[in-house]
């Protein structure tokens, strides 16, 4: 599992986000991106992407404002794109 966004702020400032790949998921494939919402007490969003190269597959969920914050979503496509 690879980890590309990691939140870590105080509870107090709302839900924390983990975004990773995962090549153990279904059947090795490392271009599904999961994405987690989690509050202080409980998971609020777990959702798996498919990240095709250039953009994300429309024939699955997809993620996007403002169900996952901008911020959030510009960080993971820069380093699926391989940006620092």
């Amino acid at each position: 599992m690879k980890t590309l966004h990691q939140d870590n702020h105080d509870w107090l400032q709302g839900p924390r986000w983990r975004v990773t790949t995962d090549p153990t998921m279904a059947d090795h494939r490392p271009d599904l991106i999961r994405f987690v919402k989690l509050s202080g007490s409980r998971k609020l969003l777990d959702q798996i992407a498919r990240w095709t190269g250039s953009g994300w597959d429309q024939s699955r969920y997809v993620p996007k404002p403002p169900m996952v914050p901008v911020r959030v979503l510009e960080r993971v496509e820069a380093v699926l794109r391989g940006q620092p």
